[in-house]
């Protein structure tokens, strides 16, 4: 999923599962995000086997990102990245 342009809020809720997926030429494996204020995944979400070249095997949040949160059961794990980068300042990473 990729999204971009002043978002206030995201959420993935609702037991969604969000596996298998791949960044081949780039960031965020599963969830590639630019401009969005607040991520929540809740609701017995599972975000896990997803993959990136770059950043962020799971969730890459680049820029504006105010909150990142998960409740409610959910989990992120087993997410793989060539790389983190997570002491850029404006970018956050998610991996597990």
């Amino acid at each position: 999923m990729y999204a971009s342009g002043n978002i206030t809020a995201l959420t993935i809720d609702g037991n969604s599962v969000i596996s298998g997926n791949g960044a081949d030429g780039g960031n965020g494996g599963a969830i590639c995000l630019n401009y969005v204020a607040n991520l929540t995944v809740d609701g017995n979400s599972k975000i896990s086997g997803n993959r990136a070249n770059a950043s962020g095997g799971a969730i890459r949040v680049q820029f504006g990102v105010q909150s990142f949160t998960v409740k409610g059961g959910s989990v992120i794990s087993n997410n793989t990245a060539a790389y983190n980068d997570a002491s850029s300042s404006h970018s956050t990473y998610a991996q597990q």
